[in-house]
């Protein structure tokens, strides 16, 4: 996607040089998609909130 964001800005013209903000949000939500999901991860803790026994908080779905 960050490929995407060198060409639409670079080798587009005209209209589809706005495909360059499109593929920004694109990123940014999943940015912050990702942020949000990995926090209870960093943090040691499962769902409930609970600190995970072992430390070692799987990453499960």
């Amino acid at each position: 996607m960050t490929a995407l964001q060198y060409i639409t800005i670079q080798n587009v013209t005209g209209s589809l040089r706005a495909l360059h903000a499109v593929d920004a949000l694109l990123l940014f939500g999943l940015s912050v998609h990702l942020a949000r999901r990995s926090w209870p991860w960093l943090l040691g803790t499962n769902r409930a909130g609970k600190v995970n026994a072992s430390g070692s908080g799987d990453m499960k779905g």
